[in-house]
């Protein structure tokens, strides 16, 4: 999600856009050896996006728009939530996911969050989906219970290219 995003920013809305990565899975190593058959560097360049490999790094002051992956599970920067204008959580959808949901929205860091801010800045994704379906998800978020409007995302024949339905998807839920 955070590589669509910033294809998106950068190839539609023509912004410089960094993308760092805070869980280290090494997710941004791979897709460099994907697209360029080489990896290794602590940040590459593609278009308008500079990929840095570990959320710590500097250089991010001229860029239009930062994306942090903050990563998933154990391995979540939660920490990261705290620098952010908008906060997009991705996961996957069905009764047996319904914990893992509940699991993030009740990480101490998501809660602290959402009681500074309210829901209003959050964008809920659901991966393997149809892309752009909307559906409610009931949960509990600070011991209140709460609909959250989940979209479908779909998965992307092309890593380097949104598909028009991705673009709109991202424009429907106001990135």
């Amino acid at each position: 999600m955070s590589h669509m995003l910033a294809l998106y920013l950068a190839g539609c809305r023509r912004k410089k856009t960094v993308v760092l990565e805070g869980d280290g899975k090494a997710s941004f190593r791979q897709l460099e050896k994907y697209l360029f058959g080489r990896c290794g560097e602590e940040s590459f360049r593609m278009r308008r996006c500079i990929y840095r490999c570990d959320a710590a790094e500097e250089g991010t002051d001229a860029a239009d728009y930062i994306v942090y992956d903050a990563g998933s599970g154990s391995c979540c920067r939660y920490d990261l939530l705290f620098s952010c204008d908008q906060y997009i959580a991705v996961g996957s959808g069905g009764v047996f996911y319904r914990g893992e949901w509940a699991d993030f929205l009740g990480a101490k860091e998501v809660r602290e969050r959402i009681c500074l801010r309210g829901m209003q800045d959050w964008r809920f994704l659901k991966n393997h989906a149809w892309s752009g379906r909307e559906e409610i998800l009931t949960l509990r978020v600070n011991g209140k219970k709460q609909n959250i409007k989940v979209y479908g995302l779909g998965a992307e024949e092309n890593l380097l290219h949104l598909s028009k339905e991705a673009q709109r998807l991202i424009e429907k839920m106001d990135i």
